[in-house]
């Protein structure tokens, strides 16, 4: 079982690392590590495999400044890596960033802990930052996503296996792998229990706790889980295949830093074309204007997406502003340019 699963993930972080460009002259991933069972794993598997790899291996602990305990766990991830003879890097919160709004809390703190990470990363010189997102995670993601809000092709793509931020390579090699799994890898090896995850108040613990179980239990099969996350990968190919047309598709109507968008072209489509066109034009705004935008990995809501929409299809109003993007229409059709006071 053990050296299965090892094999396992060694092809799974193998194919990751092929998709990165120069990473076979440097290999080099940063370990986001909290102690729990998921993280431990993904540290001893990566130590396990590093060395057939060739790889460079550093880990890093995350104190969000919320619990007692989590001096004590970076203390124990601390000593896990002396260990394993593991450079270890500890970033913790500014007690500062607590004390703000509490609006969007748990989305800014997730993006000030990839902040974090990839700081580390730049500073001590590795290319990707790996995380350990599993299987499970993969499921309860997609299940949120599908029956608490309604999604469409990102959504049921679920969690990317691999993604950029300012210049670093996010992987995540064990979504194939389940929870099961990795626990029985780590066997009767210590690791951090977080009393937060029993917390059903918390909506992913009630899909863990509550939802998923019943699942398992009505369909009498745990086998959905793998379906879904199957599902999941084969909607982010075919997202990825989509994405490269619309890239393409922007790309040729820019022109001198705008995009035109002629009337005839406008009339030529319906508005679900353009609420999906809108939706990639955020969200790869750096590769099809060649810099970075503030609108990077950024994907507006459905509401901004018909306002948008109706902005360009019904030739109303002179100008409109949707960060980072300025919309001016004029005779001609509709102009699109970076709004200056975004950066």
């Amino acid at each position: 079982m053990t050296s299965d699963l090892s094999d396992r993930f060694r092809l799974s972080l193998s194919t990751l690392l092929k998709k990165i460009n120069g990473f076979s002259e440097d290999p080099s991933v940063l370990v986001a590590c909290s102690g729990g069972i998921d993280s431990l794993a993904l540290l001893l598997l990566l130590a396990e495999v590093s060395e057939r790899l060739g790889l460079r291996i550093g880990a890093s602990y995350v104190n969000h400044k919320l619990r007692e305990e989590a001096s004590e766990e970076a203390g124990f991830v601390k000593r896990v890596c002396g260990r394993l003879k593991i450079p270890f890097f500890l970033n913790e919160f500014d007690d500062a960033f607590w004390s703000g709004s509490r609006k969007n809390v748990e989305e800014r703190a997730r993006n000030k802990r990839y902040e974090m990470l990839v700081e580390t990363a730049k500073k001590e010189g590795f290319t990707a930052i790996t995380t350990a997102h599993q299987r499970d995670d993969q499921v309860e993601t997609v299940l949120m996503k599908m029956l608490d809000r309604g999604c469409g092709l990102k959504g049921l793509g679920g969690i990317a296996q691999l993604h950029e931020i300012s210049g670093i390579f996010i992987i995540r090699p064990l979504l194939q792998f389940s929870r099961n799994e990795l626990a029985a890898y780590i066997g009767k090896r210590r690791f951090i229990s977080d009393p937060s995850n029993s917390d059903e108040q918390i909506r992913r613990n009630f899909y863990r706790k509550k939802i998923v179980p019943m699942l398992t239990e009505t369909l009498k099969s745990d086998q959905f889980e793998a379906n879904i996350a199957r599902s999941a990968a084969n909607v982010r190919r075919e997202k990825a295949v989509l994405e490269q047309f619309l890239i393409r598709f922007w790309s040729d109507k820019l022109s001198g830093g705008r995009i035109l968008l002629r009337k005839n072209l406008i009339r030529a489509h319906d508005a679900d074309f353009w609420m999906t066109a809108f939706s990639y034009l955020f969200s790869c705004s750096g590769q099809i204007f060649g810099r970075e935008t503030a609108a990077d990995s950024y994907s507006p809501s459905t509401n901004t997406l018909k306002d948008i929409t109706n902005f360009v299809v019904n030739f109303g109003k002179k100008s409109a502003s949707y960060r980072p993007f300025l919309l001016v229409s004029d005779s001609d059709g509709v102009k699109i340019e970076l709004d200056k006071t975004t950066f």
